[in-house]
């Protein structure tokens, strides 16, 4: 039963689902918190359980660090106890992230996520449903606990990790099992989509393909898009890899086999020459012989590690490409952010100032219909246009005179060159319909 207890400060401690270094503290919210305390006291906002040395806080972090730095480590403070369970102390978290970073994609969701597949795959927690394995569409996609990884990766203890999971393994779980145990499910109960793209990006992360850091700035929405694109030049270099392993197979079967030949005709060479020479003569070719199986042994034992070698520089070409093309989206999505931003606010800048003709207008919005086209070329194909949904927003704003025409215009070019994006389409059409009610 919940009850309020006053505890030093010190002897509260983190969630212990959260790993705490990886979460910056705000200043500002700490700074309000610090003038809320000052001018009306600290209620008990903070809610614990009992743990072996103190108190583990379910959230209210930043609460907890304003308290310190106001009054000192010593300080008893009002919080709520309850005997709250592993699986309570982990969605409490994971609300918490939410709400303070709900914009940062790799605290708000990569973070939680990965949190719940560690705490299942430790047996920490016992919420998580089974995997419906008749269910073949979700099966495919199920992983066994701690791992994110759906292909078996060896490593140096030689043991392996990460497989896709079977029926009867008990730490197997899927993106909907993931997401239904948190609440994060779109209409049907599936998983939304930033739990899917969170396991790819904690997927690729295992397998070495990109680097958690790359993530830690990006939104939710430029972060799928460049996750997706990463994945997928991934899985085409390793399904690359992967025929061309079966030609080097093939290869390698053929020169065995001509290997055999050759040592077949050694043999009957030897065999053929005892009965007509000496016994000197004889262990000459006998010498021969054995110099010629030990040649072919060892461009066996060389074949077989040129194999291993090839699988390796394979993966490794892999994860390189993905990881380049990771870092370029995010390089572009950051320079395109930028100038489109430049570009919005000098047309604002133009367009309301009182000196303006009307055929200075009529260029501006020309101007930036054109500078919109630019900059959408210079977006990736893999990943939706998130700076030319900006820049369209600011053609159909009421308050600036770029004739319909163009945005039409506009509209009708990026539809072609976008058409498998139907958020996209749906916008630009949303555009023309309100323009023309204007």
């Amino acid at each position: 039963m919940a009850e309020i207890v006053k505890v030093a400060l010190k002897n509260l401690h983190a969630n212990p689902f959260r790993h705490i270094d990886e979460y910056p503290i705000l200043k500002e919210k700490v700074d309000t918190l610090k003038e809320s305390f000052e001018a009306n006291g600290i209620w008990p906002g903070i809610l614990a359980r009992p743990a072996k040395s103190g108190f583990e806080i379910a959230f209210g972090h930043h609460r907890l660090v304003a308290a310190k730095e106001l009054w000192g480590d010593d300080r008893k403070v009002p919080i709520i106890v309850d005997d709250f369970d592993n699986d309570q102390m982990l969605k409490m978290m994971s609300n918490e992230n939410s709400e303070d970073w709900g914009s940062n994609f790799y605290l708000a969701t990569m973070q939680p996520i990965a949190a719940v597949v560690e705490a299942f795959g430790a047996g920490e927690i016992d919420d998580m449903e089974a995997v419906d394995f008749s269910n073949q569409s979700m099966a495919r996609y199920s992983r066994v606990a701690p791992s994110f990884n759906k292909r078996p990766v060896r490593s140096k203890e030689s043991t392996q990790r990460g497989r896709v999971a079977q029926e009867g393994d008990e730490f197997a779980y899927t993106p909907s099992t993931v997401a239904r145990y948190l609440g994060w499910i779109v209409s049907g109960g599936s998983a939304s989509p930033r739990v899917v793209s969170a396991i790819n990006a904690l997927e690729l992360i295992e397998l070495g393909a990109i680097k958690a850091k790359e993530l830690q700035a990006l939104g939710s929405k430029h972060a799928q898009g460049i996750i997706s694109g990463a994945k997928l030049i991934y899985e085409k270099s390793l399904k690359k890899a992967a025929e061309d392993k079966v030609v080097a197979e093939e290869n390698r079967i053929k020169r065995e086999e001509k290997l055999a030949v050759e040592e077949a005709s050694a043999q009957r060479r030897y065999d053929a020459k005892v009965n007509k020479i000496g016994e000197e003569k004889a262990k000459a070719e006998a010498k021969a012989l054995q110099d010629a199986k030990d040649r072919i042994a060892e461009e066996k034992k060389q074949a077989t590690v040129d194999a291993i070698e090839a699988e390796k520089l394979a993966r490794k070409e892999a994860a390189e490409a993905a990881t380049e093309h990771f870092s370029e989206q995010t390089a572009r999505v950051r320079e395109t952010n930028v100038a489109a931003e430049r570009i919005i606010e000098e047309n604002k800048a133009l367009a309301s100032q009182e000196t303006t003709t009307v055929n200075e207008r009529a260029r501006i919005g020309v101007d930036l219909s054109e500078k919109v086209s630019v900059y959408a070329e210079k977006l990736s194909d893999q990943s939706i246009p998130p700076v030319l949904i900006n820049l369209v927003d600011a053609l159909w704003d009421p308050s600036n005179v770029c004739p319909i025409k163009d945005v039409r215009n506009l509209a009708k070019a990026v539809a072609e060159k976008y058409a498998a994006f139907g958020t996209l389409r749906t916008q630009l059409n949303g555009a023309i319909k309100r323009r023309t009610r204007k």
